[in-house]
This record gives structure tokens, C-alpha cells and sequence, in this order.
């Protein structure tokens, strides 16, 4: 969370303790799902999409198009204090050893590291 809160306060998104009416940057990530794996982004319409250890800049927002967006990571409760409630995209919290999902829920599963 310390990575967090310092990346938090230098992209401007708390002040002074205050959360601010923004979020974390996640303009790179559309790139890193689609140009670098040779997709557009049509390749996830109406897909379920899951990204274990997603983070809170919002991983999944590029993805408007998918029919579920879930972000999974074991800090996901406190990564409401940079603004992952303005995200379309669900977060979940749970650790990727113990996923709380049925086996063939999402299309697509990613973790990038």
C-alpha cells in the first residue's frame, strides 16, 4: 500500500490527505491488453475478463465493450481510497490462490506482473 499511497500523491489523486475527484492513471493499459498481444479491442467485446492482482488504477476500463470487467486482488478493499469506485469495472478481494469463482467464469484471465 506504501507503493500505492506514493503513487496516489505524486499523480495529484490525494491531496493533503484528501481524496481528490480522480483516479489513478490506466491510459497504458488499453496498449498493454491489445497492441502487445497483436488484438484490438474488439477481441474483447462481450468477453468476461478477469485480471488477477489488478491494482487500483483500473486495469479493465479500456474495455467497455467486454460483458464483465472484474479485478481481482487481496487489497482491493483499500484501494477505495484512490478512486476505484469511479471505475466501471467490479473489484474483487481475494487472494489469487483462493478465487471465489466457479470454474469456466471468465473468457479471458490475465496477470500482469
Amino acid at each position: 500500500m506504501r507503493y500505492w499511497r506514493e503513487r496516489a500523491l505524486a499523480e495529484g489523486v490525494i491531496r493533503d490527505g484528501v481524496l481528490q475527484n480522480a483516479s489513478l492513471d490506466n491510459s497504458h493499459y488499453e496498449r498493454v491488453f491489445t497492441a502487445h498481444f497483436g488484438l484490438t479491442t474488439d477481441f474483447f467485446a462481450s468477453k468476461r475478463i478477469l485480471d488477477i492482482g489488478c491494482g487500483p488504477r483500473g486495469s479493465l476500463e479500456w474495455a467497455a465493450t467486454a460483458a464483465d470487467r472484474v479485478g481481482l486482488d487481496p487489497l482491493a478493499d483499500d484501494y477505495r481510497d484512490f478512486g476505484i469506485h469511479r471505475h466501471a469495472m467490479r473489484y474483487l478481494t481475494a487472494p489469487a490462490e483462493n478465487m471465489p469463482f466457479e470454474a469456466a467464469s471468465f473468457d479471458i484471465v490475465t496477470l500482469l506482473a
